[in-house]
């Protein structure tokens, strides 16, 4: 061992380093660091599968909740069924009755004017008489052909005794003399 052996020795004994010791310090943190990522990499690979394990057991049980809730729709769209049928048939007996109602008013009703028009008609045949026949006032509405009918005489000959030369031109208040 020479003068640089001795040194070396000294060196190392007093506390320093050569470079192959550093060497392999560096090596020994390097392979530690390896360790520590590999094992936070297999505890972090265990959360993966956890989580992939739970995921997989909630869409399962997510499945199974909308085959549930389908389930149910349908028996509550089949149980209400029925019950849809029976108001649409109830629907439509009332519909069939409220027009049954309508039309039997409409007759009612037209009765009644028919009714009203023939005594409204009698009060001015009634009016005054003269000579071989009655005076009737003309009523707004009035047309010629409605007081020909209702006094049982032509319009032509209610014409001719009137001096009149159109049925048209007829005025309320106007008075008609109605032959026999």
């Amino acid at each position: 061992m020479g003068i640089a052996g001795a040194a070396m020795m000294v060196l190392w004994g007093a506390g320093c380093e050569t470079i192959a010791q550093q060497r392999r310090r560096q090596e020994m943190y390097e392979q530690e660091d390896k360790r520590l990522v590999q094992e936070s990499m297999r505890r972090i690979e265990g959360r993966v599968e956890t989580l992939e394990f739970e995921l997989e057991r909630i869409q399962q049980e997510l499945g199974r909740t909308q085959d549930a809730a389908a389930a149910s729709a349908r028996a509550a769209t089949e149980s209400l069924e029925p019950r849809m049928g029976r108001m649409e048939s109830r629907m439509a007996a009332l519909e069939k009755q409220r027009e049954q109602d309508r039309q039997e008013l409409v007759d009612s009703l037209s009765k009644k004017m028919a009714d009203i028009m023939k005594t409204s008609s009698s009060a001015g045949r009634s009016a005054k008489r003269s000579g071989y026949g009655y005076e009737h006032t003309v009523e707004a509405g009035q047309t010629l052909s409605e007081i020909a009918a209702a006094y049982g005489v032509s319009v032509q000959r209610i014409l001719e005794e009137n001096n009149l030369k159109n049925a048209n031109l007829l005025k309320v208040g106007q008075v008609l003399f109605i032959p026999e």
